[in-house]
């Protein structure tokens, strides 16, 4: 028997001796591994929900990770989880498939946009909108979401230094009453851009359907 053929079988009884010794800790640690394994699947799943929730309402996951986080929360001892979109009151918007709601406190949404102070401001209803806007590329300046028509004089305490105040508003009652309030307020500062989706509800509904044609 040679030399190297010597210290070939000694690393592979070494080996042998290791994992006989440490067959314990090795079963253990194959345990917890399994344990991982099912529990990422879980993750997983989740995951794959709420980016199905969201390509239906046409807002791609790159977007939607740039402003929002995966809620977990409980409902009468039951867990579920959403989409969750921050407000400057350390609470959320929350919106699933089978859920819309929020975790008060109730207010206002600001998304402030990088670099040196902006002019303009562009006002949403809901935070659907607000990321339609940024998936459709028409975000200029700071964003403020409304997250309610009732949150309106919330809002202006933001609203008041920005000299150009453009509204994504809903097609309907509440969105022309909250559009007067501002423009009675801030008179010709606010812009009305809902010509953009004319037809639609909403900023997200003409979303839906841009995706739908281009598909």
């Amino acid at each position: 028997m040679t030399k190297e053929h010597g210290k070939k079988k000694n690393r592979l009884e070494g080996i042998a001796r290791f994992i006989v010794e440490k067959r314990k800790a090795i079963y253990l640690i194959y345990i917890l591994l399994a344990i991982f394994c099912c529990f990422s699947a879980g993750w997983v799943s989740v995951d794959n929900t709420l980016t199905d929730y969201l390509a239906e309402r046409g807002i791609p996951y790159a977007v939607a990770s740039r402003y929002c986080c995966r809620l977990n929360y409980g409902v009468r001892g039951k867990r579920y989880f959403a989409v969750g979109f921050p407000n400057v009151a350390g609470g959320y918007e929350i919106r699933s498939r089978f859920f819309k709601g929020c975790v008060p406190p109730k207010d206002v949404s600001l998304v402030k946009a990088e670099g040196s102070p902006a002019d303009v401001c562009s006002v949403f209803e809901g935070f659907m909108d607000f990321l339609s806007a940024a998936t459709l590329g028409l975000e200029k300046g700071d964003c403020l979401v409304l997250n309610s028509v009732a949150n309106v004089e919330k809002a202006m305490r933001y609203l008041d230094g920005y000299g150009c105040i453009d509204c994504y508003l809903d097609h309907d009652a509440a969105g022309r009453r909250t559009l007067k309030t501002l423009k009675g307020h801030y008179g010709e500062r606010v812009y009305d851009r809902s010509a953009l989706y004319d037809g639609c509800k909403d900023l997200n509904e003409y979303l839906q359907l841009t995706t739908k044609k281009e598909q």
